[in-house]
């Protein structure tokens, strides 16, 4: 079974680890050589962001099958902007990605981000593309990355309530229903970096039809920032 969590500071190196590994084997063969060497040195080996991660100032997220993390989500500015999405080759088009995009979306939208950000690869887009991300500008190339521009917009978030109205402790963004984790319904690639350089500022899009609060067995809003 896959399980999703906030990173602990265990899970940062791992994570990162992870990061790279996908990257060199499915997105450095498209870049020039030294992208492999930036992405290193701006994310793996970055320790100010590592030290962020650790003592969660900025946030990531995990997949795990057991102990071992299969998928990973975060962001090291601080400023709304999604800078690493991974998921291990061998659990691609399980839902992974988009669960994890779904907690760090709630995540930055109660810390009081109204537009999130990301820089895409091209076959990472129509991923991105189907959450509901919009490109903000053209394809540019960037010290051996080429990179699409892209933001999103999020919902209010809710509290997950039980059958008998109780809070989970789970909060899901109004309109968007989570992947089940033995689903195996087609999903465009989920291993993609989406960047890590400066962001732009994005325009606002609706991805889902929105769902009515409940008051049992269903999800009631929370506060969340604006």
């Amino acid at each position: 079974m896959i399980t999703f969590r906030k990173a602990a500071a265990d899970d940062v190196r791992p994570a990162l680890d992870l990061a790279f590994k996908v990257f060199l084997e499915f997105e450095a063969p498209e870049y020039e050589p030294e992208a492999a060497t930036r992405f290193k040195a701006d994310i793996v080996d970055n320790q100010a962001a590592i030290q962020n991660w650790i003592s969660g100032k900025n946030s990531m997220y995990v997949a795990c099958d057991g102990v071992r993390i299969v998928g990973v989500a975060g962001e090291k500015w601080g400023n709304g902007h999604i800078n690493i999405v991974f998921v291990d080759g061998e659990y691609h088009r399980k839902g992974i990605a988009t669960e994890l995009m779904n907690r760090i979306v709630c995540d930055l939208k109660l810390r009081g981000f109204n537009k999130l950000t990301l820089f895409s690869s091209p076959y990472g887009q129509p991923f991105y593309l189907k959450y509901g991300f919009t490109q903000t500008g053209p394809e540019q190339r960037s010290d051996g990355f080429i990179i699409i521009p892209m933001e999103y917009t999020p919902n209010e978030i809710w509290d997950v309530l039980d059958e008998n109205g109780s809070k989970t402790g789970r909060i899901i963004e109004r309109g968007r229903q989570s992947c089940t984790k033995t689903s195996t319904r087609p999903e465009a690639p989920a291993w993609q970096t989406s960047g890590y350089f400066p962001t732009t500022a994005p325009s606002r899009i609706s991805f889902c039809s929105p769902a009515k609060p409940a008051t049992r067995g269903g999800r009631t809003p929370i506060k969340s920032a604006r």
